[in-house]
């Protein structure tokens, strides 16, 4: 045995641990060795292994101590392995466990009153090939790389669920109309598969990830009813793992499911987390919520009372579940279960956010403004392998604008939030909270009257955008988590909903021009793209931007970070657009070259849609563009077209059925 392996297993054989525990340890190292994969593997794999046996090793090699951390309900250590974790106390944090059913239904009761005062999926292998329509056949030229595009992420090494995928020798896409799968492979230009998701069930496929020769499908599906109005009430999420090692015969592997419609997931290594909401409509009879993983049984499991938590005061009646898989191991899922938890995340390596907003006081009709104001609760979960725990809540005053509000850095959570207390008068925080999640420093009042548009934080500097008549970008120096400061500010007409880092001293904004009308108003005049510097953090500089169509332009990069494509190595930028203005239509793609040097987006091409010939003037709408190699690739629901990225010129199109 390699002798590396001999010291770890007489470091590990020297702490007290279960043998069990401890052969499982030594097992991973040497499958990790002898798989000798590249750096970033092995890092990811020290994440999931340090997120169980963390302790073991360190106590190995530097003898740190463990804490003891009592349950508050039966006086036991949660542990994570032979490490423990700090759990919170459930009741301070105003968190409290349902003790029967006739508890749990006086607080749907009573909320309701204060708040209105299986069968198997069927897989088509080589169903429909279509032929590639490209000039070239694959025995000309190998069209696959180890060198593409990944889905545009929030933080590295946390991967988001999307509707395309791709591993560099296939593309895998959910089409947005149907219940399909399409399988694209990229050598031979055409579908060589596809995944049919459902038979006779209502089944709608929401996004999926691709993780080595397995592809994770996330669905909602509808039960039966009687009513349409009560249709999308009756929902559960099944996660559902198939093996595609073999594309000719695609293995439906596992599935986990969970009452409720889906909200949000990450996947960190082998470890999928994923959160449903399903909302109860009381009425003097309760269901509680379900949950099955068929690595372990076939049908659902009732969820106790007693396994739900609930927040105090709280008036939103759904169950929350939080649920981790892991999908390379025989281990069960593990679900969390609350009453009205939040659906808004963020999710570092170590640790998951969700958030809710709350609000406090009523609406007065007597007033002319309403007497109320809204506040943000903060759940953190830690993400433990297969399992999560909830070690922390916390508290800010007014609401996030998205996941990209929070982040996560250096043992400190940074969240910006906007104060809006029904009277117009808007104001913006900047708040850093420790690990407990206590509030250590802030910057509140921040440009008043305005809201956030936008936010992006980018190690000990964050960046905010908020909005009324001009776009102040402001530049937040975060060094000091307990002090704070605004550096820079930079106003400019219009303003970002989306900001991306291009590099350490670039990043790019993506939004709307704006103008002021005859009547003194704001409206937008076309989407913008803003090349900011921001190099010298008390003086940031538009350099450049470029404008895209008048007021009737869109694009998918305005609320969806993962439609955008950008790339500092290729240089390129590519952003889904639609246009329509002055009877000048245009669906489709703009690809533009980023040219640093001479400080401009210089459009390099257009790809347009392809048109619905069944419907006059109507489009497929491009959803997704990724790049393999030397080639670039537009994605809609009726098929894929091809640039070459050295000439910018048409490569073939592929047409699915």
């Amino acid at each position: 045995m390699n002798k590396n392996i001999e010291e770890y297993k007489n470091e590990i054989n020297k702490i007290k641990v279960d043998d069990d525990l401890k052969q499982k340890t030594i097992d991973k190292i040497i499958k990790n060795k002898q798989k000798n994969k590249t750096r970033k593997f092995i890092v990811k794999i020290c994440v999931e292994i340090a997120a169980v046996f963390l302790v073991v090793v360190t106590t190995a090699y530097f003898s740190i101590s463990n804490k003891e951390i009592i349950n508050e309900s039966n006086n036991k250590e949660i542990k994570i392995s032979n490490s423990s974790i700090e759990k919170i106390d459930y009741s301070v944090a105003g968190i409290e466990r349902i003790n029967n059913r006739e508890e749990l239904e006086e607080i749907l009761k009573n909320n309701r009153n204060n708040y209105y005062q299986n069968k198997e999926q069927g897989i088509i292998i080589n169903d429909s090939v279509i032929k590639s329509e490209t000039t070239k056949s694959s025995e000309e030229k190998s069209y696959s790389s180890n060198e593409y595009s990944n889905t545009n992420v929030q933080v590295e090494n946390v991967d988001e669920a999307d509707i395309v995928k791709t591993d560099g020798k296939y593309i895998y896409y959910l089409k947005n109309d149907s219940e399909v799968i399409e399988i694209v492979d990229l050598d031979a230009r055409k579908v060589i598969s596809k995944i049919k998701l459902a038979d006779d069930r209502d089944v709608s496929g929401v996004e999926m990830f691709l993780h080595d020769n397995k592809l994770i499908v996330i669905e909602n599906i509808f039960k039966d009813s009687t009513t349409s109005k009560k249709r999308w009430l009756l929902c559960e999420t099944s996660v559902v793992i198939y093996n595609i090692s073999d594309k000719e015969n695609i293995i439906k592997e596992r599935e986990v499911s969970t009452t409720g419609q889906y909200i949000d997931s990450r996947m960190i290594g082998d470890n999928l987390y994923f959160i449903t909401n399903e909302y109860i409509y009381y009425s003097g009879d309760i269901t509680l919520p379900q949950y099955k993983d068929t690595i372990k049984e076939k049908e659902y499991e009732e969820i106790s009372c007693h396994d739900i938590y609930y927040l105090k005061d709280s008036e939103d009646p759904s169950y929350t579940l939080v649920t981790a898989v892991n999908i390379e191991n025989n281990e069960k899922a593990k679900t969390k279960t609350f009453l009205g938890l939040g659906t808004t995340i963020y999710s570092s390596e170590e640790n998951m956010y969700v958030v809710k907003t709350k609000v406090n006081g009523r609406y007065n009709r007597k007033e002319i403004f309403s007497n109320y104001n809204y506040s943000t609760d903060i759940f953190k979960f830690k993400l433990m392998n297969n399992d999560i725990e909830l070690v922390a809540k916390g508290e800010v005053k007014g609401i996030v604008n998205n996941q990209f509000s929070m982040d996560e850095y250096d043992g400190y959570f940074r969240i910006a939030t906007t104060e809006d207390k029904g009277d117009g008068k808007e104001t913006n925080n900047v708040l850093v909270l420790n690990d407990k999640l206590e509030q250590v420093g802030s910057i509140t009042g921040i440009e008043k009257g305005e809201k956030i548009y936008a936010v992006r934080f980018m190690k000990n500097i964050g960046y905010v955008v908020t909005f009324k008549q001009v776009d102040p970008l402001l530049v937040i120096d975060l060094k000091d988590p307990e002090n704070p400061k605004i550096k820079g500010k930079l106003e400019i007409p219009g303003y970002s909903s989306y900001l991306h880092p291009y590099d350490e001293n670039h990043i790019i904004g993506i939004g709307k021009n704006t103008e002021v009308n005859k009547y003194g108003g704001i409206t937008t005049t076309g989407i913008k793209i803003s090349m900011f510097n921001i190099s010298d953090l008390n003086n940031p500089k538009e350099i450049f931007k470029t404008s895209i169509g008048k007021e009737y332009a869109h694009s998918q990069a305005l609320n969806n970070h993962k439609a955008v494509l950008c790339s500092k190595e290729k240089r390129i930028l590519a952003i889904p657009v639609y246009v329509n203005d002055n009877k000048k239509e245009f669906s489709g793609a703009i690809i533009y070259k980023v040219d640093l040097e001479n400080n401009k987006f210089v459009e390099v091409s257009k790809i347009e849609s392809f048109k619905n010939n069944k419907y006059y003037n109507t489009y497929y709408d491009i959803e997704r563009i990724l790049y393999v190699g030397d080639y670039l690739y537009a994605i809609s629901n009726r098929g894929i077209k091809i640039l070459n990225m050295s000439s910018f010129e048409n490569a073939g199109e592929i047409k699915f059925n």
